[in-house]
């Protein structure tokens, strides 16, 4: 983690990314999370709080964390289509 530029969270994930989430969010580097239709995760506070990004191909996956009451302070992304992941994150960490 400390070689690392940043934390990218893959489905599925939950409660058990909270302490990496939080490291990252402590140590300065960005956290990216990328999301599709998993949205369980959305009630665990600590997860959230330390997410710089959220990326979803997902329109009504979207909306709803437009509305979350702490992602919607976050850069959430919508990609027209999933392959645009690798080239998101990239131009994230540039």
């Amino acid at each position: 983690m400390k070689k690392s530029s940043a934390a990218l969270m893959l489905p599925e994930y939950g409660r058990d990314c909270a302490w990496e989430a939080g490291w990252y969010a402590g140590s300065g580097k960005p956290v990216i999370v990328y999301i599709d239709d998993q949205i369980e995760w959305l009630r665990d506070w600590m997860v959230k709080g330390g997410i710089n990004f959220v990326l979803t191909f997902n329109p009504t996956t979207f909306n709803q964390l437009k509305k979350d009451p702490i992602l919607k302070h976050k850069k959430i992304i919508f990609l027209d289509y999933q392959e645009m992941l690798g080239a998101t994150v990239k131009k994230i960490l540039q």
